[in-house]
């Protein structure tokens, strides 16, 4: 049976810390921007977020909501991968834990996008790039702030539960893939010539580095 709390290692008290410093940073953040992240709160208007700050201003990811979503994606994504790997079937040929997840994650993540940024430079398409990760970014970072406290009200509140955790696992999985599906579908409707850079995206930086990651492994 899975005990997350043994694996959180609470006695060495850098959960608890951040947590602070994650509420620190929303409370800085939210101050600064209310209007901007009231409305990503509101998980049912994700779209008119999208919509109202798809703009140049608001899509640089040096953003000071920009850099929290990413923050708050990669804390809830290291999390997330760290129970997934403890409640596979296979034991991984590697040793995973939080810290590691996260150091993959961030890695990988910048890679991913020095490289996009440079083949959509290179094509023309910068505009259509940053504009899906915008989108991304909403829809990660709003679905990773509601994760986050539910593993708040899971690490504090049960001690062996692998249906929970098992089961907000699929449910982000599944979220993640609709709502990326509707990002590309929509793209693709206001912009059908666009349909070869989106495949060119999803197979080569969104489905293949996962199923090579999975070989690696497993």
């Amino acid at each position: 049976m899975l005990q997350w709390s043994d694996q959180l290692y609470p006695q060495e008290g850098w959960v608890p810390f951040l947590i602070i410093l994650i509420f620190g940073l929303f409370v800085f953040v939210y101050q600064r921007h209310p209007r901007q992240m009231s409305m990503l709160l509101k998980f049912w208007r994700i779209d008119s977020y999208i919509k109202i700050y798809n703009k140049e201003k608001f899509i640089k990811l040096n953003h000071a909501v920009n850099l929290f979503l990413i923050f708050i994606s990669l804390v809830t994504f290291s999390f997330l991968a760290d129970a997934a790997f403890k409640l596979a079937p296979t034991a991984p040929v590697i040793q995973i834990n939080v810290f590691s997840s996260a150091l993959f994650l961030s890695g990988f993540v910048i890679g991913r996008y020095i490289i996009l940024s440079l083949i959509f430079k290179i094509l023309g398409k910068s505009d259509l790039f940053q504009q899906t990760i915008f989108k991304s970014l909403g829809n990660y970072g709003m679905m990773s702030l509601y994760t986050f406290l539910f593993f708040l009200i899971y690490y504090y509140n049960f001690y062996e539960s692998t249906l929970f955790i098992a089961s907000l696992i699929l449910v982000v999985c599944f979220y993640v893939f609709v709502s990326h599906f509707l990002i590309y579908l929509r793209i693709l409707r206001s912009n059908p010539g666009q349909l070869f850079y989106i495949i060119l995206y999803l197979c080569g930086f969104k489905i293949a580095p996962w199923l090579w990651l999975y070989k690696l492994i497993f």
